[in-house]
C-alpha cells in the first residue's frame, strides 16, 4: 500500500557532488527538468483520491527531493502546501520533509518553512576537511561554510534541521569526530548513509571495506552513548536498538517491504523507490494517465512486498535477520531484478548489532544509571 512519495521536484542541482546518486539512477526519462505547477496539482489531487479510496491510511509522507528542490522557488512550496490543504482529508496526518544541500536557504525560505511547517534536512558529511572533498560547488569550491551558515540561520529562527551524512572513504576513521562535530554545531537528528555500492554499480571512486564501515558506526554509537543526551537521535542506531528491544522502528529498510514508496519525476512519471531505479523494472506509469490505485496494484510494485523477491535463504536463515531484516534492498542486488544476494555490508551490520547487544548486556549486569544511554524514543 503506497504511503510515501518521493517527489523529484527537479533533476537539476546548483552544486556538483562527486557521489551524486541521481547520476546513478539512469532510468529517469523526464521531458521537464523542473516540475510544472500542473503536474504538482494533479499529483496531490490523485494522492488525495487514492487516500480517500483506501481505508487504512492515516499517515502519508511527502519527501521533496531533487536534484536540489529549492531551485523550484518559494512559490512552488507555498502552492504545494495550499494544494494539500485543498485536497487532502482533514483527519490525515501529513509529513513533509525537504531534503536540500542548504546553499539557497535565506530568510525568505525560512519564513516560509516556519509558516507551512515542513521539516528540513540538510546534507553535510562532516567538518570541512571531510565534507569538502566530495561536496563541491560547480566551481570546485567546498560547500561546508555555506551549509553551516544555513544551519546557523535555521537555528537562529528556532528551527532544528536534521542532517543527512554520506559515509565517504575519508570519513571512515572519524566516526567519533564527525558525531562530536555535528553536536558542536547544534545538530540533534542525524542519519549516516551507506556509501552507494552494489554488485552492479559503484558511484564512489573506491570501494569501501564493510569492516571499516561497521567500525565507523560503532565509533558513532560509542560517542552517542558517552554523551548520554536523550535529545540526540541517530536514525539507524536508534532503530537497531529498537529492533533488539522488540519495539517498532521507522526506517523502511526494517519493514521487509519496498512497495509502499514511489518516486515521481518532474514530468509525472511514476517509479519504484528512488534507490532501486537502476536495478529493477522501475517505471510504473504516469500521474496524468494512471490513478494511484492502478499504480498500487502494478505487478512490478507488488513484487517488492514479497519475501521471495526481496530475500534469499542466506538472509532468511540468518540469526541476525530478525533485527536487521536484511538491510536496504539496494545492497542485496546481484543482477537486474534480483535482490536475493547477501547485503554488501552484511558482516558490518552484524558487527554493529553485536556491539549494541554487548552494550545492553553489560548494562543489565551493572548498577542502574539513568544517564548512561540516550532515551530510546
Amino acid at each position: 500500500m503506497i504511503r510515501n512519495v518521493i517527489i523529484k521536484v527537479t533533476l537539476d542541482c546548483n552544486i556538483h557532488c562527486r557521489y551524486c546518486y541521481v547520476q546513478r539512477n539512469r532510468e529517469y526519462d523526464a521531458n521537464n527538468r523542473l516540475m510544472e505547477r500542473s503536474t504538482l496539482q494533479i499529483l496531490i489531487k490523485k494522492i488525495s483520491e487514492y487516500i480517500k479510496d483506501t481505508n487504512d491510511i492515516d499517515r502519508f509522507v511527502f519527501y521533496w527531493h531533487g536534484g536540489e528542490p529549492l531551485l523550484a522557488g518559494t512559490s512552488f512550496f507555498k502552492e504545494s502546501f495550499l494544494l494539500q490543504q485543498k485536497y487532502m482529508p482533514n483527519d490525515l496526518f501529513i509529513v513533509n520533509t525537504i531534503q536540500t544541500n542548504g546553499i539557497l536557504l535565506n530568510q525568505e525560505w525560512i519564513d516560509l518553512i516556519k509558516e507551512i511547517g515542513y521539516g528540513i534536512c540538510l546534507s553535510l558529511d562532516g567538518p570541512p576537511e571531510i565534507n569538502d572533498i566530495w561536496r563541491k560547488t560547480k566551481n570546485g569550491k567546498g560547500t561546508y561554510r555555506s551549509v553551516l551558515n544555513s544551519i546557523n540561520l535555521l537555528q537562529k529562527n528556532g528551527l532544528c534541521p536534521s542532517v543527512l551524512s554520506v559515509v565517504t572513504p575519508e570519513a571512515l576513521p572519524h566516526g567519533q569526530k564527525i558525531y562530536k562535530h555535528f553536536r558542536e554545531i547544534g545538530i540533534t537528528w542525524m542519519d549516516f548513509m551507506y556509501p552507494f555500492y552494489s554488485k552492479i554499480d559503484n558511484t564512489l571512486d573506491q570501494s569501501i571495506q564493510p569492516s571499516k564501515w561497521g567500525q565507523f558506526y560503532k565509533d558513532v554509537f560509542d560517542a552517542w552513548i558517552e554523551e548520554g543526551n536523550p535529545d540526540v537521535y541517530i536514525r539507524m542506531l536508534h532503530d537497531f536498538c529498537m529492533r533488539i528491544l522488540g519495539a517498532k522502528t521507522s526506517m523502511c529498510s526494517f519493514s521487509s517491504d519496498c512497495s509502499y514508496v514511489i518516486t515521481v519525476d518532474p514530468s509525472g512519471n511514476i517509479y519504484i523507490c528512488d534507490d532501486l531505479l537502476s536495478y529493477d523494472d522501475s517505471l510504473l506509469g504516469n500521474i496524468f494517465s494512471n490513478s494511484l490505485s492502478e499504480i498500487n496494484s502494478h505487478q512490478n510494485l507488488a513484487r517488492l512486498s514479497c519475501i521471495s523477491t526481496l530475500y534469499g535463504d542466506n538472509c532468511l536463515k540468518c540469526n541476525h535477520f530478525s533485527i536487521c531484516r536484511g538491510g536496504c534492498t539496494l545492497f542485496r542486488t546481484r543482477k537486474f531484478g534480483d535482490f536475493s544476494c547477501t547485503h554488501y555490508y552484511c558482516q558490518a551490520q552484524k558487527s554493529i548489532i553485536d556491539h549494541i547487544k554487548h552494550y545492553f548486556n553489560h548494562l543489565l549486569n551493572t548498577e542502574p544509571n539513568t544517564n548512561c544511554f540516550p532515551e530510546l524514543r
